[in-house]
């Protein structure tokens, strides 16, 4: 990512680029958490295909027991009704791009909020500088850090989640809401579409008018939310540990 997007990380590129490089070139074997990861190694280092192995990253979601009646309780605190908020989950910081998402919100019919989950880092600032601009203070929900059941209730009440990401490894917040039945809006770059597979909708995260559109499309289609939802549970396993454990056996057999 520090080389890929350089603009959105505080990374020392040089430095980064030398120490990658290093341990890519006197490995064995090079794991990688997708394709499109490997694809960025290959490409920005001349690694061989057959030193790296995709293996993904093995997701185990949260076995909590959430009860509508403390979702309730915990929603009602927050302002918020359930299946009426759109959910974001990420730091604010430019690589997560929640600018274009609060632009976008400006046009979505009024009767839904935007609930962002998400630490304030590196240019915080110039990504909320949109929220007094754009939506009413009415609109929007902050809520900096939550609690790993909190999430859980976040994730599960909201109509859905959007991760508009300029640029991901891989992704774990698009698997954290398809586990907790939350259909995903999120970006067609780097690795994400491998995550979401057919489940998603996809839209190109530096046009706010294509996360807009995707929102409308989702709020005017009941069935494809439940659709969604079936398929997000689908795609869950595919990144089980067992499947992971598979996929890094496999990987350490070439070694041998």
């Amino acid at each position: 990512i520090p080389l890929k997007v350089p603009f959105t990380t505080l990374d020392m590129k040089a430095h980064f680029y030398d120490l990658f490089k290093w341990a890519a070139e006197s490995s064995d074997l090079i794991l990688s958490v997708s394709e499109h990861t490997k694809k960025d190694i290959m490409e920005i280092y001349g690694i061989p295909d057959e030193k790296i192995k995709v293996t993904y990253q093995s997701f185990k979601g949260s076995e909590l027991e959430i009860r509508p009646e403390d979702s309730q309780v915990y929603l009602s605190s927050k302002k918020l009704e359930a299946q009426k908020y759109i959910l974001f989950v990420g730091n604010i910081e430019p690589k997560k791009n929640i600018k274009q998402l609060i632009h976008a919100f400006a046009y979505i019919k009024k009767g839904y909020k935007l609930a962002i989950v998400g630490r304030k880092a590196w240019m915080s600032e110039s990504q909320l500088d949109g929220l007094s601009s754009y939506l009413k203070k009415k609109d929007y929900v902050m809520l900096d850090y939550v609690n790993e059941q909190e999430l859980a209730m976040l994730y599960s009440n909201a109509f859905c989640m959007v991760f508009p990401s300029l640029y991901e490894g891989f992704g774990l917040p698009v698997l954290e809401a398809m586990h907790n039945n939350c259909p995903v809006i999120c970006s067609d770059r780097s690795s994400l579409p491998e995550v979401g597979g057919d489940a998603a909708l996809y839209v190109n995260p530096y046009k706010f008018t294509d996360i807009r559109d995707q929102l409308e499309k989702l709020i005017a289609n009941p069935e494809l939310r439940l659709e969604m939802i079936e398929k997000g549970k689908k795609r869950v396993e595919f990144f089980s540990a067992k499947n992971y454990a598979k996929r890094l056996e496999e990987a350490y057999k070439g070694l041998v």
